[in-house]
C-alpha cells in the first residue's frame, strides 16, 4: 500500500462527500498548573464532511512539557460532546473527519500537560470595508459591523456608531438561513451572502439599495426579493456593493443587479449562463459602473464610463457589458481570476499572479508609477510571476487606492493617503505599491484584503484582523478609537497573542489553482499548481482520487511524481457528475492537504454524419445531417474545427439549429475539419474528417 492509500485510509471516504457550515469554537477555563490557552484557533478546508482545525502552541506550557491536544466537537444546540483522537500528539493542526453536512459545529481545543489543559477562541472567516462602515463574518456564520450607522447600516437594531464590532440582528450563524457566508459594505448600507444562498441587506433604502420592493430604510437585514436560493437563477453565489447599487452573480451564470436607478434585481443583458463568454464568474459593483470576470478569463463591464474605466479603449458610457480590452483569456497573462470596481477604476488579478487595472488614476491608485489615465489595463508596478513575492492573489479598489496580497502572504497598497489608507506610516501619496509599516515594519500572514473610500482591513492567518487609514469621523477602524491609523492596527478584541510559527515539518499545504482544463467523451483533464508551503520537507509527489457525485466509494485514483501538475481521467461514464480530489504529500506525520472540483463529463452526443465541405475563395463551407437532443444533457450548439497539418486551428460555434457553418482559413492548402455536437456539460463526439482545399473543390470524408 502506497503512502498516499495509507493516507486516504485514514481520511476516510465518508470524509469526502458533503460540505459542512463553518464552526464555532468553545472555550472552557485552565486550572493552576495546566498548559495555557492554544491561541489563533481557526477552521479551514471546510469541505465535504470534513474540516481543518489549526491552533498554535499556548505561550506557557504550565511548567510541565505539552504532551498532547485534546480536541472536542459537537453540533450546536445539542449538550454531548465527541472527543476526536489526535494521532500526532503535539502537531498543532487536525482534520476533523465524519461529520455531518449543512450542520455548525462548536469545538474545544485543549493543550495537556501532567496537570490539565486549556481552551480557544472564535476566528474570523470574511471582512468587507466601507467607505463608513465595516464588517465582518465569524467562522460560525455570525456577523458584526462597525463605524457610521447613518439610516441602520450596522444592522444591530439602532441608530448610532459605534467603533468597536457590533452584532447584526438575525445573523447568528445558528441555522443555514441565518448564517452569513460573507458580506459587503456599501456606503451607508450593507448585505450578506446567505448558506442558503439568500441576500439579505440593511440600512438605506431611499434608492431601492436594499431590494426589498420598497425605499424603508432598514436597521437589520431584509431579504432582498428574487433572491432566496429556491432555483439556480434565485441564488446567489457571490454579491457585492458600491453606494448607489448592488450586484448578485447567480447559480445559473448570470447577473441581478439592483439600486439606484434600476429598482428592484434586475438580469444584466448580455449574461445569460449559455456560453462561458456570457457567463459570469464573479461581479463588482463600483461607483455607477460595474465590472464581471466571465467563465471564459475575459472581464466585462458597463455602466459611467468618463474616465474610462470600463477598459474599452473609450470614455464612451455603455448600457450593457462591454469587453476589456487585452484581458482575452487566452494566455494566463491574459486571463482574469478576479476583478474589483472602485470609484472611477477598476483592477484586476490576471491568473499568471499579475495585477491590471485601468480607468482614473490622477492620485496614482492604478498602482503603474504614473498619474496618467488609461482607457485600457496597464500592469501595476513589481507585480507578476517572478516569484510568489510580486504573484498577486487579491486586488480591491476603493476611491483613490487600491491594495493587494500576494502569494508570500505580503500585502501592498498604492494611491492616495492623505489619511494613511496605504499603511506604510505616512500620509504621502504612492503611484506604485508600498510597504506596510507595522509593528514588526511589516505585515505578513494576510490571507485577504479589502478596501472602500479611505480605510482598508486585512484579514490574517488563523483569523486575526487588521484595519488602517481613516478613523477620526466614524471609528471604522473597530479599535475603540477615533484617530486616523497610518499602519495596521489589530482589531479591538483580535483572536490570540502573536507567536512565532513552528517550524517542525508538518504536512504541506494544499495544491494550489485547481481547475479543469478540458473535457472530452469519456475523459476530464485537471492540473494545479504547486502548495504555497512545502511544510519544511520537499514534496513528494501527488495523489488525484475521484469519486461519483453522492457515491460512497472512491471510483479510482492515481499516485504522480512532485513535477506532475496535470492529470488525464479517462473511462469516465458519460453525463456524470465526479468530485476531483488533489493531496500534496511530503512525507509528514498527518492528514494530508487537498484542493477540490466538482466536473461532470460530457454526455455522448451522437456522431455528426454525413457531412460535407466546398472550398472558395479561402472559405469553407460545412453542412452536415441535423441531431437529436442527446439524453441526459441537451444539445447545446455544434462546434467547427478545421486545421491544415500543425498550423492554427480555426474554430467556430453555431446554433443547435443550424446544418451549416462557414470557416474562413488563411491559407491556400488542404484543411482538415471535423464537426461535433456540444452538451450542456461539454463537447460531444466529432464527425467523421472530412478534407478540402483549392484543388479539390469539394470535401472528402476520411
Amino acid at each position: 500500500m502506497s503512502r498516499f492509500t495509507r493516507a486516504l485510509s485514514v481520511i476516510g471516504v465518508a470524509a469526502l462527500l458533503a460540505a459542512v457550515l463553518p464552526s464555532t469554537i468553545a472555550s472552557s477555563a485552565a486550572a493552576v498548573g495546566e498548559p495555557g490557552t492554544p491561541t489563533r484557533v481557526a477552521t479551514s478546508n471546510a469541505t465535504f464532511t470534513t474540516i481543518d482545525l489549526t491552533w498554535r502552541a499556548p505561550a506557557s506550557d504550565g511548567g510541565s512539557r505539552i504532551t498532547d491536544y485534546r480536541v472536542k466537537y459537537r453540533e450546536v444546540g445539542t449538550s454531548a460532546w465527541l472527543t476526536f483522537r489526535h494521532r500526532a500528539s503535539t502537531a498543532t493542526s487536525i482534520t476533523v473527519t465524519g461529520l455531518k453536512s449543512n450542520t455548525t459545529y462548536e469545538f474545544q481545543v485543549a493543550a495537556v500537560n501532567s496537570a490539565g489543559s486549556g481552551s480557544p477562541r472564535v476566528a474570523i472567516a470574511n471582512i468587507s470595508v466601507g467607505p463608513q462602515t465595516t464588517c465582518k463574518v465569524l467562522i460560525d456564520g455570525s456577523a458584526f459591523c462597525w463605524g457610521s450607522d447613518q439610516t441602520g447600516a450596522l444592522g444591530n437594531g439602532s441608530a448610532g456608531q459605534s467603533s468597536v464590532p457590533t452584532a447584526v440582528v438575525g445573523l447568528d450563524g445558528l441555522t443555514p438561513a441565518t448564517s452569513a457566508v460573507a458580506v459587503t459594505s456599501g456606503n451607508v448600507h450593507s448585505c450578506a451572502l446567505l448558506a442558503t444562498g439568500g441576500v439579505s441587506c440593511w440600512g438605506w433604502n431611499q434608492d431601492y439599495l436594499l431590494g426589498d420592493g420598497t425605499t424603508i430604510n432598514r436597521d437589520s437585514p431584509t431579504p432582498v426579493v428574487g433572491i432566496d436560493g429556491s432555483t439556480p437563477a434565485a441564488t446567489a453565489v457571490s454579491v457585492s456593493t458600491s453606494s448607489l447599487h448592488n450586484c448578485a452573480v447567480l447559480g445559473n451564470g448570470t447577473v441581478k443587479c439592483w439600486g439606484w436607478e434600476i429598482g428592484d434585481p434586475t438580469v444584466v443583458s448580455g449574461i445569460d449562463g449559455q456560453t462561458p463568454r456570457t457567463t459570469a464568474v464573479t461581479v463588482s459593483a463600483g461607483h455607477i459602473f460595474t465590472c464581471a470576470v466571465m467563465g471564459d478569463g475575459t472581464v466585462k463591464c458597463w455602466g459611467k464610463n468618463d474616465y474610462g474605466q470600463l477598459g474599452d479603449g473609450t470614455t464612451t458610457n455603455r448600457s450593457t457589458p462591454e469587453a476589456v480590452h487585452l484581458i482575452n483569456g487566452l494566455t494566463p497573462a491574459t486571463t482574469a481570476t478576479s476583478v474589483s470596481a472602485g470609484y472611477t477604476s477598476a483592477c484586476a488579478v490576471m491568473a499568471d499572479g499579475t495585477a491590471k487595472c485601468w480607468g482614473g488614476n490622477t492620485q496614482g491608485q492604478l498602482g503603474d508609477s504614473t498619474t496618467a489615465d488609461r482607457y485600457e489595463p496597464v500592469t501595476v508596478t513589481g507585480t507578476g510571476p517572478t516569484s510568489s513575492a510580486t504573484r498577486v492573489v487579491e486586488v480591491s479598489i476603493g476611491e483613490v487606492s487600491a491594495c493587494a496580497a500576494f502569494e508570500d502572504e505580503s500585502a501592498k497598497c498604492w494611491g492616495w493617503n492623505h489619511m494613511g489608507q496605504l499603511g506604510n506610516g505616512s500620509t504621502s501619496a504612492s503611484p506604485r505599491p508600498a510597504s506596510f509599516v507595522g509593528a514588526d515594519g511589516s505585515l505578513s500572514g494576510v490571507q485577504g484584503i479589502d478596501t472602500n473610500g479611505m480605510t482598508a482591513c486585512a484579514r490574517l492567518d488563523h483569523g486575526e484582523m487588521t484595519c488602517w487609514g481613516e478613523n477620526m469621523f466614524f471609528g471604522n477602524v473597530g479599535d475603540g478609537t477615533y484617530e486616523n491609523r497610518p499602519s495596521p492596527t489589530l482589531l479591538k478584541g483580535a483572536t490570540g497573542t502573536t507567536l512565532d510559527i513552528s517550524t517542525t515539518w508538518r504536512p504541506a499545504s494544499a495544491p494550489r489553482n485547481l481547475a479543469l482544463v478540458s473535457r472530452a467523451p469519456k475523459t476530464l483533464v485537471v492540473e494545479w499548481d504547486a502548495p504555497v508551503s512545502d511544510g519544511g520537507n520537499p514534496i513528494g509527489g501527488y495523489y488525484v482520487a475521484y469519486i461519483r457525485a453522492g457515491g460512497v466509494e472512491l471510483d479510482g485514483g492515481f499516485e504522480l511524481p512532485a513535477d506532475q501538475l496535470r492529470m488525464r481521467l479517462t473511462d469516465l461514464l458519460p453525463g456524470v457528475t465526479y468530485r476531483i480530489l488533489v493531496f500534496s504529500f511530503n512525507g509528514a506525520e498527518g492528514d494530508p492537504n487537498f484542493v477540490h472540483l466538482s466536473a461532470t463529463v460530457p454526455s455522448d452526443a451522437p456522431k455528426v454524419r454525413g457531412t460535407k465541405a466546398t472550398w472558395r475563395d479561402r472559405v469553407i463551407t460545412l453542412t452536415w445531417a441535423p441531431l437529436a437532443s442527446p439524453a441526459p444533457s441537451p444539445l447545446v450548439n455544434y462546434s467547427i474545427v478545421c486545421h491544415a497539418g500543425d498550423g492554427p486551428k480555426f474554430r467556430t460555434l453555431v446554433s443547435r439549429r443550424a446544418t451549416s457553418a462557414v470557416v474562413r482559413v488563411d491559407t491556400d492548402q488542404l484543411y482538415s475539419c471535423r464537426v461535433a455536437g456540444v452538451t450542456a456539460e461539454g463537447r460531444g463526439l466529432g464527425s467523421t474528417r472530412v478534407t478540402v482545399g483549392p484543388q479539390e473543390g469539394q470535401g472528402n470524408g476520411r
